[in-house]
């Protein structure tokens, strides 16, 4: 088609990207840092009230709680 450019794969640009030269690695502690964020705000003797929830996670948590088990 007239007009029309097509984009070419070439080994220099991959289709998917990935890591970023240069860039250096973080080490996140995701494990621990669920851990902890389930027994703040999700436990029965939770140290947050609903109150510091809805503000943390901009929505009550029946609401969460509904969508959760929906889902």
């Amino acid at each position: 088609m007239p007009g029309v450019m097509a984009c070419e794969e070439t080994e220099e640009q991959p289709q998917w990207g990935g890591s970023v030269g240069g860039h250096s690695y973080k080490p996140r502690n995701r494990e621990i840092a669920h851990e902890t964020l389930m027994n703040n705000y999700f436990n029965s003797n939770s140290m947050y009230t609903e109150e510091d929830f809805r503000r943390h996670f901009r929505m009550r948590l029946h609401v969460f709680e509904r969508l959760l088990y929906d889902v």
